[in-house]
């Protein structure tokens, strides 16, 4: 993938796809650091990185800045509200950053009523999500003597040796079938082939306009949801014995089929016809990669899996769309269908032509009718910058992210979930309305 980017071979030139970067947006709870701290302490962990101080250019990483420039990388202003930050995110989003220089910019907005932010603009060629919040994880403070990486709820596998917690699962569950493994695998190996295009639906774009893919047209609204508390997600997961992935999953599921239903009048989401619908999200997973915990900035690599997760957006009740959600996401929790999905993506990208591989994943997202990355974060209050004067603690993430297909992102952070969408207008013309439905799920999971 990362050097499928630097090569600006991702995707076919017609699809006219933007650039992939990272849009971190961060909430403070009152005040905000100061230029000179945030870019101290960036000179301090990041720039020694040769990503974070190269520019991307010819296939390749090269050294053309021997000093950072502050001028650059960081700027700040005053905005009115917390609205005017979202609108500063959404102007910010689709730009291009300058290949002249190091991919990445920082913005500081002191908010004159509400909650003051940070926007940190990375360019995907650096690093995927997991490895940037491991590269960060020095500048973070969670209290004294803790560890802000041992907090974040991630598989033991996906976290450096020091921040691991000992393991509570016995042998016999770590252990599993090897006859249901080996059929998990075959599954998995089977994705690229097997999977079909989305049923037509008021929210994705009609079959024939994403066949053989769709083309970017550059029209994306970003869109905040009301955050919900972790507590809620967590009785739904007591009272169903689900994991709280599958709460989130069936929560936005439920949004989803009620907004098309509620909002955009679709007679196949109200009931009004009979059948079964594909739905289908991508899903976007970090996977393990070796870390040099005496160099964090050695997590900044691009080893993810994308991966096909059917929605029960045709199931009619909340509590049917979460026991399906839970038999789906059975896949993912799979070692075997993992290895087998990983197995051939790995042979695809080694063995086939940038050409074909931009075609392929071109198509493969065509066929789906969203993304969703379900980001954990810290479980306790953090703090940026770390050792600096003016560190404030943080109180809201966000992942801000156009794409060809809409995008949904979840943030869970000191005992909240935070979400977004970008998406096209046309398809949701009423995106905070989403948010509300996403919020009522809960409720009605719970009950």
């Amino acid at each position: 993938m990362g050097a499928a980017m630097l090569k600006g071979s991702v995707w076919p030139p017609e699809m006219k796809m933007l650039d992939p970067i990272v849009n971190a947006l961060m909430f403070f709870e009152q005040g905000i650091p100061t230029v000179e701290d945030v870019a101290s302490c960036f000179e301090k962990h990041l720039w020694p990185c040769h990503k974070i101080s190269s520019c991307a250019e010819d296939g390749e990483f090269v050294c053309k800045h021997k000093a950072m420039d502050r001028a650059y990388h960081f700027s700040s202003q005053e905005v009115a509200d917390e609205a005017a930050v979202d609108a500063f995110a959404q102007s910010k989003m689709c730009e291009k950053l300058d290949p002249s220089w190091p991919l990445w910019k920082v913005y500081l907005l002191t908010c004159q009523r509400g909650r003051s932010a940070m926007l940190v603009r990375m360019h995907h060629v650096i690093g995927d999500g997991l490895g940037i919040i491991f590269a960060s994880a020095p500048m973070l403070d969670a209290g004294p003597g803790v560890d802000p990486l041992s907090t974040i709820p991630l598989p033991a596998a996906l976290l450096p040796p020091s921040s691991r917690k000992p393991s509570t699962r016995t042998e016999a569950q770590e252990k599993p079938g090897c006859c249901k493994e080996s059929c998990m695998f075959m599954k998995g190996l089977a994705v690229p082939v097997t999977v079909k295009p989305d049923s037509e639906l008021c929210i994705n774009e009609p079959l024939a306009t994403r066949t053989p893919f769709l083309v970017y047209n550059s029209n994306r609204v970003y869109t905040r949801f009301p955050a919900v508390p972790m507590s809620a997600v967590k009785a739904v997961r007591e009272k169903s014995g689900c994991s709280v992935n599958d709460a989130l999953m069936a929560g936005l599921t439920g949004a989803l089929r009620r907004y098309g239903a509620e909002v955009r009048g679709d007679e196949r989401l109200r009931g009004e016809t009979s059948g079964s619908l594909d739905f289908k999200c991508m899903m976007m997973m970090g996977l393990p990669r070796p870390i040099d915990e005496e160099d964090m900035t050695s997590a900044l690599v691009n080893k993810i899996l994308f991966a096909s997760c059917p929605l029960p957006i045709d199931e009619p009740t909340a509590q049917g769309r979460l026991e399906r959600m839970v038999a789906t996401t059975g896949n993912l929790k799979s070692f075997g269908f993992m290895a087998g999905l990983s197995g051939i993506t790995n042979f695809a990208t080694g063995v086939l032509p940038r050409s074909l591989q931009a075609k392929l994943g071109s198509e493969t997202f065509s066929k789906h009718s969203l993304l969703v990355t379900c980001v954990p974060s810290m479980t306790v209050p953090t703090s940026f910058p770390k050792g600096y004067g003016s560190s404030q603690r943080l109180s809201e993430m966000h992942m801000v992210f156009p794409n060809c297909i809409p995008q949904i992102s979840i943030i869970s952070y000191n005992g909240s979930v935070f979400a977004n969408i970008v998406a096209d207008p046309a398809l949701y013309p009423n995106p905070e309305r989403l948010g509300q439905l996403w919020v009522a799920e809960f409720a009605e999971l719970a009950a």
